[in-house]
């Protein structure tokens, strides 16, 4: 099919004086320029967007031509066979279809084909053209040349001189680094950052959708200077939510990454890593080595692992630990048992990063990346198949040194080694021999106001309760300076009340201040829940270290008591994880249950284990900011310019009890600035069940009245 409106790729020639031209079309109205082929050619419409027309290409008495519109395109298509090409050029001879405009764009001479370093003379292999991601202009060519000994050189050309390219960076010398491919990025697709412009292209070729690749200029010695707010601006703009990083299989590009997510990681997008296999493969290999045997899509699937603050630092090792294991024969010789030695030392520092050792009545394995538990012999069968190797030597009767390798199982390694550390148990903070797992909270403190948040917890969550507000407020300051005492504090915090009054939004409020990682559960020190089971269940170990579980929307069930309330109470928790026995650990988990039942926890009138607060519904003189709000809002979807509402409008808004809250109020607003046909919005655009509900019923027309009364009674 001949898309309309899609300009054809620029093509460029090269003769004496190589010119680039680029082709458009001329605008028309795709609705107009459809309903004028129609008219010419006849046929039958079969909807407002589809017709069957007679085509224009040879004697058709039954209309074989179909004509769509799709957007500001026009798609064509004969099912007789006639060619796109002829139904076009036809089209066009009629006067039916715009002719072509042909640009000629201003004199750029073409970077050179080879490129001469004294007597070495390299041919030109590929190019690469930086465009600008908004204008679209043409800022320079990266060429890569080769010669015949396979030596590589690439030379920028970023300079004009006669309107001709010359080899030089110019002003960008100074400037931050472009990046190549943001003029490809569209809305909602998936970025993958590579490393060079040739691993760039080779993941275009495969042409999979949903995907961009683009890489930074300058190689990985420039990854730190790359521009990442124009690279940020972009991003928003096409609503980028997640980006890949693949480093090249060498240290230099594991590096190079590192860099690149700091200078991404302030955009709070999610980041995953691709893991380059670095024992695997050889030095340098990189995507477009991998995709010659790989389903590359599949790859990305399988090794992606999201960005956290070890994954670049045990990349990092196995690097080292590359290096060592691939020395020659001769270095091997001199210093084998020193390889050795740093082999051990290495493999040591990349499980101690990832991995704890607890010795109890049985050797377990903690792992700090996500804070599961995993056997020895579970352990030792992942990394079986590592490549790992010790290297022995023997002189030989000639007087020479003989070099043999011994495959080794890296685990054994971490466990021989006189440098591991171990543990006896896991705890809040680091101890004699017990791991802490709490190194900080997310925010730093900082002096200031926080008026509006004290102002919501008084207002709205205590009902303007004084003293209610100040032990609230103490409840939570104790979580943040004494997270590890919670025996001074054993009350559970109940939130009561109807839909929309901000529960969840002030729950929402400390999770984040504590701490919620949503991709990692398990590592958070705050965790949301909504089933009764995942409370008061038999596998419980996501509540392992939470200082703060919210409960939301629970409903009591009458089962379980006696596990909510020792779960309060009690100093320890007893914590059950699957396929693992059960053991004992310090309780520090502090509650908080919101529902808009009314029957939520079994509470009687002496108990001391809940603190239930009835959240306010009443904040009337709020409804003329939220009503001048919602009237701005709606004004610019709507198109309209409502001024405001008139004063027996808003008499009748302030006397309204609004059972659906804030979201009623929105959708009558909404209701209101649709139907109303003033500037002013008056009390008639609210309809008649507001004015019924506050009785006003002789504003209602008789016939209206009865369905006002069926619906009351419904209710």
């Amino acid at each position: 099919m001949l898309m309309h409106g899609q300009d054809p790729a620029a093509t460029g020639t090269l003769n004496q004086q190589p010119v680039d031209i680029k082709y458009k079309h001329c605008c028309y109205n795709s609705q107009v320029l459809a309903g004028k082929i129609f008219s010419a050619l006849g046929g039958r419409q079969l909807n407002s967007h589809e017709w069957m027309l007679h085509c224009c290409c040879h004697d058709d008495k039954n209309p074989s031509l179909h004509m769509s519109l799709s957007g500001d395109k026009i798609l064509l298509c004969c099912h007789a066979g006639c060619s796109q090409s002829e139904i076009i050029e036809e089209l066009r001879n009629r006067g039916l279809w715009p002719e072509r405009k042909q640009e000629h764009y201003h004199y750029q001479q073409d970077i050179p084909v080879q490129w001469r370093e004294g007597n070495l003379v390299f041919s030109l292999v590929e190019k690469y053209r930086y465009y600008h991601p908004i204008e679209k202009k043409l800022l320079g060519i990266i060429g890569r040349y080769e010669n015949e000994n396979g030596q590589k050189r690439v030379i920028p050309f970023f300079e004009k001189q006669n309107e001709r390219w010359k080899a030089g960076l110019g002003k960008w010398k100074s400037e931050k680094k472009l990046w190549y491919g943001l003029e490809k990025i569209s809305n909602n697709t998936k970025l993958l950052v590579l490393e060079g412009e040739k691993c760039v292209e080779t993941f275009r070729s495969l042409n999979i959708s949903g995907w961009t690749a683009v890489c930074w200029q300058g190689g990985s010695k420039a990854a730190a200077r790359a521009d990442f707010d124009m690279l940020a601006n972009i991003l928003v703009k096409n609503k980028i939510s997640e980006i890949y990083l693949w480093p090249d299989c060498d240290k230099t590009g594991v590096e190079a990454m590192e860099q690149i997510y700091c200078g991404l990681k302030k955009l709070n997008l999610k980041i995953y890593l691709i893991d380059p296999k670095i024992l695997r493969y050889p030095e340098g290999y990189d995507l477009a080595d991998i995709a010659k045997n790989v389903n590359i899509l599949q790859y990305i699937r399988d090794n992606k692992e999201l960005v956290s603050k070890q994954t670049f630092q045990k990349h990092k090792i196995l690097c080292e630990i590359y290096n060592l294991q691939n020395l020659d024969e001769q270095e091997l010789a001199n210093i084998y048992q020193k390889v050795n030695e740093q082999i051990i030392t290495k493999w040591t520092q990349y499980f101690e990063l990832l991995y704890a050792l607890l010795l109890k009545e049985k050797v377990t394995i903690f792992r700090k990346y996500d804070y599961t538990f995993i056997s020895l012999s579970a352990l030792k069968v992942e990394y079986q198949n590592w490549p790992c190797y010790l290297y022995s030597g023997r002189i030989t009767a000639k007087g020479k040194i003989e070099i043999t390798r011994k495959k080794k199982n890296p685990v054994e390694l971490w466990l021989e080694s006189p440098d591991r550390k171990e543990y006896y148990s896991i705890g809040f903070r680091d101890n004699h021999k017990m791991l802490g797992l709490f190194h900080g909270w997310p925010y730093r403190p900082k002096q200031g106001k926080c008026d509006n948040f004290i102002n919501f917890v008084h207002e709205i969550i205590c009902s303007g309760n004084d003293q209610y507000t100040e032990w609230l407020l103490d409840w939570i300051a104790h979580i943040i300076q004494k997270p590890e005492n919670k025996d001074e504090v054993s009350t559970s915090i109940v939130l009561r009340g109807s839909k929309r009054l901000g529960k969840s939004f002030f729950s929402r409020k400390l999770m984040d201040l504590i701490g919620f990682d949503p991709m990692n559960p398990n590592k958070s020190f705050a965790l949301k829940i909504n089933s009764n089971l995942q409370l008061t269940g038999r596998f419980n170990f996501h509540l392992a270290w939470k200082l703060l579980v919210i409960a939301e929307e629970l409903k009591w069930d009458g089962r379980g008591e006696g596990v909510l309330k020792d779960i309060i109470d009690t100093p320890f928790l007893t914590v059950e994880p699957k396929w693992r026995d059960i053991y004992a650990m310090p309780n520090l988990m502090r509650l908080i249950i919101l529902s808009n039942e009314n029957w939520i926890v079994p509470a009687t009138m002496d108990e001391s284990r809940f603190f239930v607060l009835d959240v306010s519904e009443k904040r009337k003189e709020d409804i003329p900011l939220l009503v001048d709000h919602f009237i701005s809002h709606f004004n610019k979807i709507q198109n309209k310019n409502i001024k405001g509402v008139s004063p027996e409008a808003l008499s009748l808004l302030m006397a309204y009890d609004w059972p659906g809250n804030i979201r009623e109020l929105q959708n009558a607003i909404e209701r209101a600035v649709i139907t109303s046909k003033n500037t002013v919005i008056n009390e008639d655009s609210f309809g008649f069940r507001l004015l019924f509900c506050i009785g006003r019923e002789n504003k209602i027309p008789f016939f209206e009245r009865k369905k006002c009364y069926s619906c009351k009674r419904k209710r």
